[in-house]
Formats: C-alpha cells, sequence, structure tokens
C-alpha cells in the first residue's frame, strides 16, 4: 500500500534525505558514514535501493498520518503532534533557514554548530 501511496503522489527522495540517513545509520552501527555509503553501493546498489525504498515509505507513512482524522470514542476531533518533515537545506538548492539569535553577524559565520 506504501508503494501505492509513493507512486500516486510522486514522492522523491531529496539528496538531504539521503544523505541524513545514511549518516544516522551508520552512526548507530559504528562506522563512518564513506563506508556505510560505499556498503550500500556494493552489490550493484541493492543496499542503496533498500534505503531509498525506506525513505519513501516512511514519507508515505507521515502522508497518511497528516491526512488522518482521529477522533476518540465519541468521535470527537483528536489533535495529535505529528513528526515534522524535514525542510529542504542548502545542498538541496534552496535557502537554508536560521532560525536562532546570538547577536552577531552572519557573513563568514559558519552556522554548522
Amino acid at each position: 500500500i506504501l508503494d501505492a501511496i509513493v507512486e500516486s503522489e510522486s514522492l522523491q527522495v531529496e539528496q538531504g534525505e539521503l544523505m541524513e540517513q545514511i549518516v544516522f545509520n551508520a552512526q548507530r552501527l559504528g562506522m563512518a558514514p564513506e563506508v556505510f555509503a560505499q556498503r550500500l553501493a556494493q552489490g550493484q546498489g541493492a543496499g542503496l535501493t533498500q534505503l531509498m525504498a525506506d525513505v519513501l515509505r516512511n514519507k508515505a507513512t507521515l502522508l497518511l498520518l497528516e491526512k488522518a482524522t482521529v477522533v476518540d470514542q465519541d468521535d470527537n476531533p483528536v489533535t495529535l503532534e505529528l513528526p515534522k518533515r524535514p525542510e529542504a537545506t542548502a545542498e538541496d538548492g534552496e535557502a537554508e533557514a536560521h532560525d536562532h539569535d546570538h547577536g552577531h553577524d552572519h557573513e563568514g559565520h559558519d552556522h554548522e554548530h
């Protein structure tokens, strides 16, 4: 069902999302992201294909949850807080959001902190 939603909604994996998953899984397994990425690419890229499919299925699940109406036992709507989808980053070709103020000029400032 999730694969059908991925197709019907034309969901795609952004480069930043893929990199985030590579880093997350590498850390979880205690290895460098570069090593994990190389392992994913082995076997004609089957591991990379599987990781991308997992990301797409997660996006489809979030889409379903966003559109679902949850009600209590008396049919009253219940508001649930869902995880937010990551915003596109500068790596995705869009401007990076900077949502904190720390009293200095941003020119030449490294925002990776």
